[in-house]
């Protein structure tokens, strides 16, 4: 204990100066004024048994000092205490009775430790609540402070109820999680029933002796925050939503909903009539974002990090006006959104929203149905399977697909993404190969034959198919396509027949019909014979053309789905079904059972077999009630205003092809495929490159960039279902503008060959800094091959004269090529990395650090190659 006690009487002398933690008055006190120069807290639990062991010790501190110290005790009911909760409020009741008598609060809080086990856990087992709480009326009557009709009054008022609560919360905003738990002069002790009296006294003897009357006083409080002086020589920092109350101290306080019924207490819960006033502002507000949205830069003009000076790093501890929080929308979140339902946004793929989509999330949000199982929310899982139904028939699926078809086992289910869909269909091909191949060759692990399988897919899939491979464990073998960036079979076969001869086992294909590049599609005819052959599971991923399937005149891009396993693509890109919402069929929902099935008691139902549980056709075990947006949308729009809006992206689509031809200067490297067109200026790679860096500097319009067999092009999506004839013809215009300001690359740039060819010029020749081609130009790069300069910066000419000065005579280090690269930043002046988009890159000079980190996918091979004392050179020229 003298440890201890030295420890703690140096902490309280040393943080009363410094982190000074003044009482917030709750509870009742005795002793001296609320202001004395010693203040001890007590948080208790009437019906904890430690609290009744200190609590003989604490009248002993309260008799030896008097009036030279305040005292103050303040209820904190813990859970696993029977009735301590109804008992803490008893104590409530009595203090309101008496005016917050101390003398009758703390001889009740006494009369109540010794007789304890009335109403402690196992003692009130056989009791019900009224019970238990007539039983307190009759024993408090009897210690004449207060007459049992009158307690029981007390116990059924509910502000009397509520000020119970408020206590509760403000011990833990106080730091308590038990009890006993002491405060003296606001820092947390080490006290309990094992502290003597001679113990308190080693802590509050020293303090009184102090001189230092003012010492929890706080002189200056941090920016942002209020001084409130509350009583004399007593200060706290209020903090925002704080008003500062007279002899009360800093209280969270709200002058349109504050309740004065309840002492210290208040309200801020929205309820359902300010609900009704506020929902109807946001609608507005949506409303009018999306009427005006074309006079919004589409691309936000912010740097990373731009939030963090705009929003507190604590968060609030009072609750805020509505007012002001909705007022910082428009202040904090609208600068950064890059606005993906503009006309003008013509990045990635379409992400469309519609008025009925968003009221059926509304209702989802409202009703907030968690539906793992039937049992867990009918609704959500019929409808769910009705509308998957619909939508199938509505995109020309074969039967096997549909929930409805009898002799099937076929059915639809909502994912998330088509990332998470692609991840599904892989687990539940690989739980089959590995059930067939163990009936073969049982004496053989999963773990053994995991380890020998391949997937397949296109080098022109998406990076879901990579990333679902990695976490399944298995090898991807990423097939060459044609050259119209198609996936054929011959391609496919030899890959088989190839990975067979190295003892790999193929079991998985993930085709693509609409590739994210160029809109490309897969032939399922000549791929689904031979993955027939060979038992592989094809998988379909036709995340942004699944949706103009609904158009029977584009449905032969499809031909030979009746061969494939699993189908899935997104409402959410052009079906005006917001994100998220994957549509995803599969042939065998038996295979998605034996892959994710787990049936704890938990989660069982007396239907379970009848009805669909979908926690087994997907990874989370959760899920949102997705159908309703999706019914919504359909019912709304109907087959025939679905179709006219997909065919009207794809006029729009047509409309910019044919501009983009009557100008000589520019080509389309690849067919136009329903609303995706791909165009590049003639020439060098760096040409295109320069213009899609300046179209995305400009803001007014947004696209990305792909690569087609070695060609660097730029990705026009119509995505908005607004864009109109004007807005197409606005958007060249810019294009255009843009181009005639591009000039063609200096010779000097180009590359110097490839880094095997280089070897012999450098002895000392490390990890090349300049590279040809990042994706198709001369660019500084640092050592993770991310760009920091582009080719217009006069900086690399001075750079490239300098080291066409210096000899190359040292050695190279060889480098590995990559199929595929990471577009991931981990600068050597950053201890994060960080993701990496394409449109722009800038490097500060003076800070030597990147302000706006961007690089562009690698080729196989790095060419150009430069000395590595670029950094040197960069330095001296900066």
């Amino acid at each position: 204990m003298q440890t201890s006690s030295v420890v703690l009487l140096l902490a309280l002398t040393f943080v009363s100066g410094q982190v000074p933690i003044p009482s917030r008055p709750d509870g009742w006190g005795v002793g001296g004024p609320a202001d004395a120069h010693a203040v001890i807290e007590m948080f208790l639990d009437p019906l904890c048994p430690d609290c009744k062991a200190s609590w003989p010790t604490v009248l002993q501190v309260i008799q030896a000092y008097g009036t030279r110290i305040h005292f103050r005790i303040h209820t904190f009911p813990l859970p696993y205490h029977t009735n301590s909760f109804v008992v803490s409020q008893g104590l409530h009741v009595i203090a309101n009775a008496t005016s917050r008598n101390s003398d009758a609060i703390f001889k009740t809080a006494t009369a109540i430790f010794q007789n304890q086990q009335t109403w402690y856990n196992d003692a009130t087992k056989s009791m019900t609540m009224p019970e238990v709480v007539n039983s307190l009326a009759t024993f408090v009557a009897q210690l004449g402070f207060i007459t049992k009709d009158k307690f029981l009054a007390g116990m059924a008022s509910d502000d009397l109820n509520d000020e119970t609560r408020i206590s509760w919360k403000y011990a833990c905003s106080r730091g308590v999680v038990g009890t006993p738990t002491f405060l003296i002069n606001g820092v947390a002790t080490g006290a309990d029933a094992s502290w003597s009296l001679n113990d308190w006294k080693s802590v509050i003897d020293p303090i009184l002796a102090s001189n230092e009357k003012d010492s929890s006083a706080i002189k200056d409080c941090p920016p942002g925050q209020q001084t409130c002086e509350y009583m004399p020589h007593k200060t706290q920092c209020c903090l925002a939503g704080e008003r500062c109350i007279p002899n009360v101290g800093c209280r969270c306080f709200n002058l349109k909903n504050v309740s004065f019924s309840i002492p210290f207490g208040v309200k801020f819960n929205m309820d359902a009539e300010e609900f009704r006033q506020r929902g109807k502002e946001m609608v507005d507000f949506i409303a009018d974002y999306l009427t005006d949205i074309r006079s919004r830069r589409v691309l936000p003009n912010v740097k990373p990090g731009y939030m963090r000076s705009m929003i507190d790093d604590e968060a609030p501890l009072c609750g805020e006006q509505w007012e002001d929080i909705f007022k910082d929308v428009e202040r904090v979140i609208m600068p950064g959104i890059t606005h993906w339902q503009s006309p003008y946004m013509h990045a990635y793929f379409p992400a469309l929203n519609s008025y009925p989509s968003m009221l059926g999330d509304m209702l989802a949000n409202g009703l907030n149905q968690l539906g793992f199982t039937w049992a867990s929310s009918p609704a959500c899982t019929e409808l769910e399977t009705i509308v998957m139904d619909w939508l199938a028939k509505m995109i020309g699926l074969p039967n096997d697909f549909l929930h409805s078809q009898e002799n099937t086992t076929g059915g639809g289910v909502i994912q998330t993404t088509a990332s998470e869909a692609t991840l599904v269909a892989l687990l539940a091909a690989r739980k089959e190969v590995i059930h067939r191949v163990q009936a073969q060759f049982p004496y053989l692990s999963p773990a053994e034959i995991n380890g020998r399988l391949v997937a397949y897919c296109s080098d022109q899939a998406h990076s879901s198919v990579e990333k679902a491979c990695l976490i399944g464990l298995v090898k991807l073998n990423l097939v060459s396509s044609d050259e119209s960036l198609r996936l054929r079979g011959n391609a496919l076969r030899q890959a088989i027949a190839k990975d067979k001869e190295n003892g790999l086992i193929p079991f998985y294909l993930c085709a693509t019909l609409g590739t994210t590049g160029a809109c490309a599609f897969d032939s399922l005819v000549e791929l689904g014979a031979i993955c027939e052959r060979e038992q592989i599971w094809i998988h379909v991923d036709a995340a942004y053309a699944g949706s103009a399937f609904v158009c029977p005149e584009f449905r032969h891009f499809m031909n030979g789905v009746e061969l494939t396993q699993s189908f899935a693509f997104n409402p959410s890109k052009w079906l005006m079904v917001h994100f998220d919402c994957t549509a995803m069929w599969v042939k065998s929902s038996p295979a998605l059972h034996r892959a994710f099935n787990v049936d704890p008691l938990y989660l069982q139902h007396e239907n379970a077999g009848v009805a669909i549980d979908y926690m087994h056709w997907q990874v989370p075990l959760s899920r949102r009630f997705r159908a309703l947006k999706l019914w919504f949308v359909i019912r709304s729009f109907g087959i025939e205003g679905l179709q006219k809006h997909i065919r009207n992206g794809v006029e729009m689509a047509k409309l910019f092809e044919s501009l983009v031809k009557s100008d000589n200067r520019f080509e389309i490297p690849a067919e136009r495929h329903l609303g995706l067109v791909t165009f590049r200026l003639k020439g060098g790679n760096e040409l295109t490159e320069q213009l899609l860096k300046d179209l995305n500097m400009d803001g007014r319009i947004h696209c990305v960039p792909a690569s087609i067999k070695g060609k660097y092009i730029i990705r026009f999506t119509v995505t908005a279902s607004s864009t109109n004839t004007d807005d197409i013809r606005r958007d060249w215009q810019i294009i255009r503008q843009s181009a005639s300001k591009i000039h063609s690359p200096i010779d000097h740039l180009t590359p110097q060959g490839q880094l095997n060819k280089m070897k012999h010029l450098s002895d000392d020749f490390r990890m090349s800094l300049v590279l040809s081609n990042t994706p198709h130009s001369p660019c500084l790069i640092n050592g993770s091959f991310a760009a920091i300069l582009p080719l217009d910066t006069s900086r690399i000419y001075a750079m490239t004269h300098e080291l066409s000065q210096r000899a190359l005579n040292h050695s190279l280090l060889p480098i590995s090529t990559r199929r595929r690269t990471k577009n991931v930043l981990s600068h050597p002046t950053m201890n994060k990395q960080m993701s990496i988009d394409p449109s722009m890159i800038n490097y500060d000079y003076k800070k030597k650090r990147l302000v706006s980190p961007t690089s562009s996918s690698l080729p196989m091979s790095r060419q150009g190659s430069l000395d590595s004392r670029v950094e040197e050179i960069l330095e001296n020229n900066s």
